[in-house]
């Protein structure tokens, strides 16, 4: 596609961002990308901005800085008429100071969109705790289901539940502003860091609702075989196989063509039930081989692989520098490293910080943003709210997980959601476990859709899409990269077919890499952008348990779909969007790019029950229980959280209070266990109560609703 034209998705937008949490100022960066003006508050008092001060240049970048002394009139005047004129506040109540009254005041007064970056909301026992993201991952089964089975749980050092949340409150807030542009009414957002990160165990919770025990697998996964790290002659390679053709790929490649007839190995779940016999036979071929062979050779074959990169390796990884995703700028305190942006369309793209501000630079300028009038959200047109996404329609093409996230999170904001599906299912579908033939982990990824088949290489499927794509309003999508071109359907001809439709394409590398048209799965984008490197145990390198890469790349996408909603709305102008997995990956690892003397450090301590982290060094070992040592250190005023399970972490009060889980039913009756959808709207809340069907189960409904002329063997589409 041709390149845009030089504007960004949103615009005259006034972001004011208060919060002192980490995920609050990447909240605010995330719109300072989208094209918002954000101003971030800075304080100086002694307990303010304490989880993201360390960060304080790369999260100011792009942004401009309004330095306030809460103890002073005048800058509480002039914050309060900055908030009276803003159209988003984001807040982190459970970190930030105890501002003014006069401040609290405007912020409960304002028309604006108010985003807090809670830790646990405002439900549950622990609401009100400004737990960091260590403590997070302890606490909501994340830490439990990454590292060995025999050893210890891993922490990852990136912030990865506040990136999560940033993300979901961020499209919570694009949500609202369809809300209120539309319906007049304003509200509150919040994603809450401890439900955020329980949806995130999705790829966990099907063995736990089917009665089985969560435990660590290392670098396995859960549902599909091979996929770990293998040595190399020079390192360590990864591959992941995801499906049974993948399989029988493999053993070509290694000259083992017989092992796809093996009763130990013919599906995905004879190959995990025996890993330990599968991985002896794929390191027996990588170990004669270099890395960059291996990947030659896996790659020739379409079979996800990669090496792992470090930190400091990012800088020139071909496609992020392709991408610019990892760029510099001058500081406070010289060269500082930040990312380039994710948002990528074709008449819009994400600005790029070209400036870190020095702390109150911008008090002019908010001077001059105070004299405009203030915003107001104005009557409503209606006496009951409509869902935010009421009357958009959505086409999903999407497996596993990044384009199905994007598609069950728009079902619940309201959308009406068509999941399109090859003949033979979409590959999730037959997951193990399953119950009476469909697979959990299918049922939790598509909540809130209705399921058709449309397989292009079936006669005539391709007008039936052409008529679809015309009456859609999103189509999101991550096959196979080149899938739909092959049959015609670039995105030119989308847009050309429908040129108000947005188009999301999230592929492992993007359209325009060295890498593109390349197949990825989450392991080998965890090992591309520095995720294993600091998801590290004794050295070792391990992908997060959860499924982190796709997670975070259905958030992005997520956005980016919503804010070309917005886009689309002011200019009329549909686009397509380029996501890469990898530039989202890549951007929530900043947090390590630049080396922080006074970031916080968690510790991982093995007691007489399990585990426990806290904050900063400490033995390897207690006789304690968990609790009790928990008990203990916080005794002395130090962070710290038991390690649960799974089963704990659902079970805990904080997560039946919260209804993190919930019960949906399908057309045909079946109850399934659902996840709720994280972004919580005060006045128009996400709803999630309808599990997937059998497949092309809804297909005539969607016909009928959809107005589709089609049929087979009567196509009547232009």
């Amino acid at each position: 596609m041709a390149e845009p034209s030089d504007h960004t998705f949103l615009r005259d937008l006034l972001v004011v961002e208060l919060g002192q949490r980490f995920g609050a100022g990447l909240c605010g960066s995330l719109f300072a990308e989208l094209g918002a003006t954000v101003i971030v508050v800075e304080t100086d008092t002694p307990d303010a901005g304490s989880a993201k001060r360390p960060y304080r240049q790369s999260l100011a970048a792009g942004k401009r800085s309004l330095a306030v002394d809460p103890g002073a009139g005048n800058d509480v005047d002039l914050l309060v008429a900055l908030i009276a004129r803003s159209d988003v506040i984001i807040a982190s109540p459970d970190d930030d100071p105890d501002w003014p009254a006069p401040v609290r005041a405007a912020i409960k007064g304002s028309h604006a969109i108010v985003a807090d970056i809670k830790a646990f909301g405002d439900r549950g026992p622990l609401a009100g705790f400004g737990y960091p993201d260590a403590l997070i991952q302890a606490l909501a089964g994340s830490a439990d289901t990454s590292g060995e089975p025999d050893g210890a749980p891993v922490l990852c050092r990136a912030p990865i539940i506040e990136v999560a949340s940033a993300l979901y409150v961020s499209a919570g807030v694009l949500a609202a502003l369809r809300v209120r542009r539309l319906q007049g009414a304003s509200q509150h957002v919040q994603a809450p860091l401890f439900d955020c990160a329980v949806g995130m165990l999705a790829t966990f919770l099907p063995k736990h609702f089917s009665g089985g025990a969560v435990n660590r697998i290392g670098n396995h996964h859960p549902g599909m075989s091979p996929w770990n790290t293998y040595r190399t002659v020079d390192g360590w390679v990864l591959l992941c196989a995801g499906t049974d053709d993948q399989w029988r790929r493999v053993c070509a490649l290694i000259g083992c063509p017989e092992l796809t007839d093996d009763p130990r190995f013919k599906t995905n779940s004879d190959r995990v039930k025996n890993n330990a016999e599968v991985d002896p036979i794929i390191e027996a071929w990588t170990a004669r081989l270099t890395i960059d062979q291996c990947v030659r050779e896996l790659n020739s074959a379409s079979i996800s692989t990669g090496p792992i990169l470090t930190i400091k390796d990012l800088n020139g990884e071909p496609n992020l520098s392709h991408r610019g995703m990892v760029r510099s700028l001058d500081g406070a305190a010289g060269r500082i490293a930040v990312p380039g942006t994710v948002f990528r369309g074709s008449i819009a793209r994400g600005r790029i910080a070209g400036h870190v501000p020095a702390i109150d630079e911008d008090r002019a300028f908010v001077r001059q943003l105070a004299d405009r009038p203030q915003s107001g959200a104005g009557p409503a047109q209606s006496r009951e709210l409509q869902a935010p996404l009421s009357g958009v329609r959505v086409l999903e093409m999407g497996q596993f997980t990044t384009a199905p996230l994007v598609g069950r999170q728009l079902g619940a904001l309201g959308a009406d959601v068509v999941k399109l599906e090859p003949s033979n299912g979409e590959p999730s579908r037959h997951m193990p476990p399953h119950r009476n033939g469909q697979g959990y982990f299918f049922s939790l990824s598509n909540s809130e859709k209705r399921v058709m088949c449309l397989d292009l290489r079936e006669p005539g499927r391709d007008r039936l899409l052409e008529e679809l794509i015309a009456k859609a309003d999103i189509l999101v999508e991550n096959t196979k990269p080149g899938t739909l071109p092959r049959h015609g359907f670039t995105p030119e001809r989308i847009l050309q077919i429908n040129p108000r439709i947005v188009y999301c394409d999230i592929s492992g590398f993007g359209s325009d890499t060295p890498s593109a048209g390349l197949g990825a799965m989450d392991t080998t984008i965890q090992g591309l952008s520095g995720v294993m490197d600091m998801t590290r145990s004794n050295g070792i390198p391990y992908k997060t348990g959860i499924s982190i890469a796709d997670l975070h790349a259905g958030q992005f996408a997520l956005v980016a779909v919503l804010a070309a909603l917005e886009c689309r709305d002011r200019t009329g102008r549909g686009q397509y969007l380029d996501l890469a997995m990898l530039d989202a990956a890549a951007w929530a690892t900043r947090s390590e790019w630049n080396l922080i003397d006074n970031a916080r450090s968690y510790s991982v301590i093995k007691c007489a029950d399990g585990y426990v982290v806290v904050g900063g060094d400490a033995g390897a070992e207690s006789d304690l229980t968990r609790q009790a040592l928990v008990d203990e250190f916080r005794a002395k005023g130090r962070e710290a959280a038991p390690v649960l399970s799974v089963a704990e972490t659902l079970a805990h009060a904080q997560a039946t209070q919260s209804r993190v889980v919930t019960d949906g039913q399908s057309p045909s009756g079946e109850i399934w266990p659902l996840v709720a959808c994280p972004i919580q709207l005060s006045l128009t809340p996400a709803q999630v109560s309808r599990a997937p069907g059998k497949l092309n189960g809804d297909a005539d409904s969607v016909l009928r609703d959809w107005a589709v002329t089609w049929r087979p063997g009567v196509s009547t589409a232009a």
